[in-house]
C-alpha cells in the first residue's frame, strides 16, 4: 500500500505545487521553537503544546485520504489549490465523499481561471439513478448494472494506472511541518483547536479534532501568491466529523426538489450513457472490402440497455447505415448502393451496454467512415458536449 500511496493522488502540476509549499516552508523557519513549560503528557493535553503537537505529526507522517477511507464507511475530502499566473488568478477544487452503507459516491472537480469556469463537473453515482452537473445544470443519467467501488480506492488505481492525468492531491507529507513554532487554541466543548504557524512566505493552520487529536483541515496561505507560491488547503468529514459530509443531503434536498421547482419541471434532463468512440481496435481494407472493428473500453461504469443504443456510420458528417444494438447483426443497403454489415458482440453483463462489448462492420464502400452512438432514452448523441 505505501509504494501505492506514495504518488497516488498527486497530478504532476499539483505535486509540484505542494512540494513547493514545502520546500518554501523547510527553508524560510526561522528555527526558533517556542518552549511551552506546560506539561503534555502522551500528547494528551488541550489544548496541544507545540511540541506535542510537532511529536504527533512525526507520528503521522502524512494526511493520506486512502489511509482515512480504510477507518470510515462515510468520508468527505476536499481540496483546493489557489495560484496566479501573469496578474490572473485560478483555482483547482476537488470533492470527493463516499458512503459504503449505501454504497454512493460522489465526486466533483472545477478549474477557474481569471473569474471563468474552464472545467467542471459533479457526479453521483453508486445507483442504477445516476447524477451529474455542468456548469450549474443537473441531470439524471442510469446504470443498470451498479458495481459500487470505493471512490478514493478507484481514483487511486486510475492515478496509479494513468500518471500523466489530473488526479485530486489528497495526500500530504507533515515531515516539513514539524519543527514549526505552532499557537493553538481551542474549544473543549467540541475537542475542536487550531494550530497557527508562519514563515516568510506563508501563514500555515491546521484544524485538529478528537480527544485522540486527528488533523481534519490544512490551509496554506501564500503572503503574494503566485505560480511559484500557490495557496492550498485540504479537509476531512466523517462519522466523528460530518462538518464536510452533506454531498448526499444536497442531492435529495436541493437537486431532486428545490432545483426542479427553480426550473419550472417535473424531472431532470436526461443525460446520455457517458460513451466517445474512440480508434478502432482495427481498420484495413481486404479484397475491396472494409471492416472496422472495436471494443468499449474496460472503464465503461455505467451500462445501459442495449435497446436503448443506436449504432451509426457516418460518412463525412452523414449517417449512411445504423443499427439498434438490440438487433445484435443486420445487413443494409445504402442509397448509393453500398452494403453494410453490423454485427455487436454482447459480452457482459448480457443486454447491456458495456465494456469489452466488441462491434465489427464491413463494407464495400469505398469511402472512409466512423461510428457515433445515439442514446434513444436520452434523445441525444453520446459525443455531445451538453
Amino acid at each position: 500500500m505505501n509504494k501505492l500511496l506514495r504518488y497516488v493522488f498527486f497530478d504532476n502540476n499539483v505535486n509540484k505545487i505542494l512540494l513547493m509549499i514545502t520546500i518554501l516552508i523547510s527553508t524560510s523557519v526561522s528555527g526558533c521553537l517556542q518552549t511551552s513549560l506546560r506539561p503534555c503528557p502522551e500528547n494528551t493535553c488541550f489544548p496541544l503544546t507545540s511540541e506535542a503537537l510537532n511529536s504527533i505529526l512525526k507520528q503521522k507522517g502524512e494526511f493520506d485520504a486512502l489511509q482515512i477511507s480504510s477507518e470510515y464507511s462515510k468520508l468527505n475530502v476536499r481540496s483546493d489549490t489557489r495560484y496566479s499566473e501573469d496578474g490572473i488568478l485560478g483555482s483547482i477544487s476537488w470533492q470527493v465523499e463516499k458512503d459504503d452503507i449505501n454504497e454512493l459516491r460522489y465526486i466533483s472537480n472545477q478549474i477557474i481561471v481569471g473569474g471563468i469556469v474552464f472545467g467542471g463537473y459533479e457526479i453521483w453515482d453508486g445507483g442504477e439513478v445516476t447524477y451529474s452537473a455542468i456548469s450549474g445544470n443537473y441531470y439524471s443519467g442510469r446504470d443498470l448494472s451498479p458495481n459500487y467501488e470505493d471512490p478514493f480506492i478507484e481514483l487511486a488505481r486510475l492515478a496509479t494506472e494513468n500518471p500523466s492525468e489530473q488526479w485530486p492531491p489528497f495526500r500530504f507529507s507533515y515531515s516539513e511541518l514539524t519543527e514549526l513554532s505552532w499557537t493553538i487554541t481551542g474549544d473543549a466543548f467540541d475537542a475542536f483547536q487550531v494550530a497557527h504557524a508562519s514563515n516568510e512566505t506563508h501563514e500555515i493552520y491546521l484544524e485538529i479534532q478528537g480527544i485522540s487529536p486527528m488533523i481534519v483541515g490544512i490551509e496554506i496561505y501564500s503572503n503574494e501568491i503566485s505560480k511559484e507560491y500557490p495557496s492550498f488547503s485540504i479537509s476531512v468529514g466523517h462519522e466523528d466529523w460530518d462538518r464536510n459530509l452533506g454531498a448526499f443531503d444536497f442531492l435529495e434536498s436541493y437537486v431532486k426538489n428545490e432545483y426542479l421547482k427553480e426550473q419550472g419541471i417535473s424531472e431532470l434532463p436526461k443525460n446520455p450513457v457517458p460513451y466517445i468512440a474512440g480508434l478502432p481496435d482495427e481498420y484495413f481494407t481486404s479484397d475491396e472490402i472494409t471492416t472496422m472493428i472495436g471494443t468499449i473500453p474496460d472503464e465503461m461504469r455505467h451500462e445501459v440497455l442495449l435497446s436503448d443504443i443506436t449504432l451509426h456510420v457516418f460518412q463525412d458528417n452523414i449517417s449512411v447505415s445504423s443499427m439498434n444494438l438490440a438487433n445484435f447483426q443486420e445487413n443494409i443497403t445504402s442509397e448509393d448502393g453500398s452494403w453494410w454489415s453490423i454485427t455487436w458482440n454482447d459480452n457482459a453483463p448480457p443486454n447491456l451496454f458495456s465494456g469489452s462489448d466488441k462491434y465489427e462492420i464491413r463494407t464495400n464502400s469505398p469511402h472512409i467512415f466512423n461510428i457515433r452512438i445515439y442514446d434513444n432514452w436520452a434523445e441525444s448523441w453520446t459525443d455531445s458536449i451538453i
